[in-house]
């Protein structure tokens, strides 16, 4: 399936936003660049064997070396579990299931001339394989093709694992877009984590549907948000209720959002 053809993809030639940009505060691309960035990422995951029947973890922040594997992984219907990066003192295994053959990390990756062209970021995503899968110890799970899969908070009890097809995935993230009504002159900043639901299914992607300018932003407090929001000039803001709070409390200028979920 061509990447410019994609039903769920935005027309990333079109003059409307083609310049407009994907970033985390620190490294950018333009939606014109990322049909190059997705083949780059084709050659560099192909020297891991990874393919659509294979099932994934990936360990996701909010850079811009995320959205982009993010997007290359959806792009191929890939079966992957969608998990936060891996704590200081956390083995990157401890809460992955042992279905998931391999382990991609795009927070904590290295440098390397694996790119024909470099990327827009500074460091290349990390692929391990599952020593236990390699042992023999896990058994053969059949899983349907194009699911991800997240972790339930546990607030409410164990936390549990729910899968959501890639059809219904997307489904939800057209109810947000056209919920939305995001625009290539929208400028859309989402410092929650994309890999919660929230962030993703209904930030993120609804946004990228539409061609918005997008900013991603983690570990964020009233200072760093304040700071790119002058930079950024966002018209729209996905936040928690806490970053709200201090937003109306610490903002002093009149910066006109059209939208703040």
């Amino acid at each position: 399936v061509s990447v410019m053809n994609s039903s769920q993809f935005p027309n990333f030639s079109s003059d409307s936003i083609k310049n407009n940009t994907l970033g985390d505060g620190v490294h950018e691309c333009t939606y014109g660049s990322i049909p190059a960035l997705l083949t780059s990422m084709d050659s560099f995951f192909s020297r891991h064997s990874l393919t659509p029947d294979t099932t994934l973890a990936f360990q996701a922040d909010n850079s811009l070396a995320s959205m982009i594997v993010l997007l290359w992984l959806l792009h191929h219907k890939f079966r992957f579990f969608l998990l936060p990066p891996t704590q200081a003192n956390e083995s990157a295994w401890e809460s992955i299931p042992a279905f998931c053959s391999f382990l991609i990390k795009a927070d904590e990756t290295h440098r390397g001339d694996f790119l024909q062209d470099s990327p827009p970021w500074d460091r290349l995503p990390r692929v391990e394989e599952n020593q236990q899968r390699l042992k023999g110890e896990n058994k053969t799970i059949h899983h349907p093709e194009g699911m991800m899969y997240v972790r339930t908070s546990g607030s409410m009890g164990k936390s549990k694992i729910v899968s959501y097809t890639l059809e219904n995935l997307w489904g939800n993230a057209r109810n947000c877009f056209e919920c939305y009504g995001f625009t290539p002159q929208d400028r859309v900043m989402i410092p929650v984590p994309i890999f919660h639901l929230y962030g993703l299914a209904a930030g993120f992607l609804p946004a990228f549907m539409g061609g918005s300018n997008i900013e991603l932003q983690k570990k964020t407090h009233l200072v760093k948000y304040l700071a790119r929001e002058r930079i950024f000039r966002p018209n729209i803001a996905f936040l928690t209720p806490l970053l709200c709070a201090m937003l109306n409390k610490g903002k002093r200028d009149n910066t006109a959002y059209r939208l703040v979920v």
